[in-house]
Parts: structure tokens; sequence; C-alpha cells
């Protein structure tokens, strides 16, 4: 069941409550975190989705899939979800074999991230609120720097020297 209707994923995931229920679909759907009252309908829409027993699966870029736990934030502004019946999470890699199933690696987190960057002011948000939840300052020193910059480039926040 693939579910994109642009923000009303919460309501057609409640509207086919029923239908979940009785034939527990792999269900793809859109989540768009926006950081103003848009963004309420990603969360609603995967509380709703793990409150009828399903775990929740990102699909990344090159055939990579990985395991989210709930509440937790997503990478991109733009995300799209796999979401699993609990019963059959065991053998999900079997159900998939073109995919890679595995946390996102550091390298591919920066991608995203800057693509976000690059892109419009809204996933510049985005990508700043991601870094600022995730990472301490160490990190963004070293590894995430280059998202750091990128940032910077497009005059995102002001850097100021230190004394």
């Amino acid at each position: 069941m693939k579910i994109d209707v642009e923000s009303h994923e919460p309501q057609v995931m409640s509207g086919s409550a029923d239908l979940i229920a009785t034939f527990r679909p792999h269900v793809i759907f859109e989540s768009i975190d926006f950081d103003d009252d848009r963004g309420q309908a990603a969360d609603l829409s995967k509380s709703i989705i793990t409150y009828m027993g399903y775990s929740l699966f990102l699909l990344g870029q090159n055939n990579v899939i990985s395991k989210i736990e709930p509440g937790e934030m997503q990478v991109g502004l733009v995300s799209d979800y796999l979401a699993v019946p609990n019963e059959q999470c065991e053998d999900v890699a079997e159900r998939f074999p073109n995919f890679v199933f595995r946390p996102l690696r550091d390298e591919e987190i920066i991608q995203r991230l800057i693509v976000d960057v690059e892109t419009y002011e809204e996933h510049r948000v985005h990508a700043l609120k991601y870094l600022k939840s995730r990472f301490s300052a160490a990190a963004l020193n070293t590894t995430f720097r280059p998202v750091c910059e990128a940032l910077v480039r497009h005059k995102f926040f002001e850097v100021k020297e230190r004394d």
C-alpha cells in the first residue's frame, strides 16, 4: 500500500484502519517534517502506524533500508518510510531481496543533509534542526563539518570568530 497525499497521510491511515488491521499490508508513505504546524502530519503518521503494530524503516538511496526507532528524527525534510507489521519484521530482508538492510552511514547522512541544504529554506531549517538534535559540537566540527560549511555558504547562520 502506497500513501503519498501531501501531508494528509494521517487521514488516509485513520480512514483505512480496518483495511490495515485486517490485511496487514506493507505500507510505504511519504513524511514531510516541516518545522511548523504542517510537521505535525509527519509525527502523527508515524504514531498512527506504529500504534497499529508496525515497525518503521527509512527508504534510503542506493536501495538501503534502515530501521527507525519511534520518535527518531528523520534525516531529510522529505522522507519515504516502509512500515512493516511487527509480526513480519524477522523476515523483512527476505521479502525485499534487492535491498540492503542496515543503519545509514555518516557519509550517507551527510550526503542527504547537503542535498537538503542545497534545496530551499525549509530544507535548510530541517538540516540544522537534525544536526542540533543528533550530534555534539565535536561531531559537527569533524564528521559533519561539510554540512555546516554548506549551511554557511547559504548564509543560513552567521559565523562569528571566537576570541
